[in-house]
C-alpha cells in the first residue's frame, strides 16, 4: 500500500485525487445523491463554475468546479484518467507545472471557452 503514499515522481497526482475523493465523500455526506442528476442549485452551492458568477468576481469557481463530480463512476472514471496520465506527466513536467496545468486545464474545456468567450 505504499504506492498509495505520495512519492516523489507521483506527489500531486496522489494528492489531487485524494481532494476529488474527500471533496465527493463531502458532497455525499451532506445529502447530495449522486444516483440522479444533480440539479443546478446544488452544484453551485458546491462551487460549480457559471460564467456570469465567476465574471461578477467569483474567480474561485475556476477552481473549485475541477474538483467537482456528478457520481461514483465520473469520479472513478476521471481519477483513474488522472492516475495515468500523472504516471506519465508529473515526473516529467515536475510538481509545480502539473499542478498548474491540472487546475488550468479547465480553460481548455467546452465550459471553459464559454467562460472566456
Amino acid at each position: 500500500m505504499n504506492f498509495l503514499i505520495p512519492h516523489e515522481g507521483l506527489y500531486i497526482t496522489l494528492i489531487l485525487i485524494y481532494i476529488n475523493v474527500v471533496v465527493f465523500l463531502l458532497m455525499f455526506l451532506h445529502g447530495v445523491w449522486f444516483y440522479v442528476f444533480l440539479k443546478r442549485r446544488t452544484c453551485l452551492q458546491w462551487g460549480a463554475n457559471y460564467g456570469s458568477l465567476a465574471k461578477e468576481g467569483q474567480w474561485w469557481r475556476l477552481v473549485t468546479c475541477t474538483f467537482l463530480h456528478g457520481g461514483i463512476m465520473h469520479l472513478f472514471t476521471n481519477m483513474y484518467g488522472l492516475l495515468f496520465v500523472g504516471i506519465f506527466l508529473e515526473p516529467l513536467l515536475g510538481k509545480k507545472y502539473f499542478l498548474i496545468i491540472y487546475l488550468a486545464k479547465w480553460n481548455f474545456s467546452k465550459p471553459g471557452k464559454s467562460f472566456l468567450a
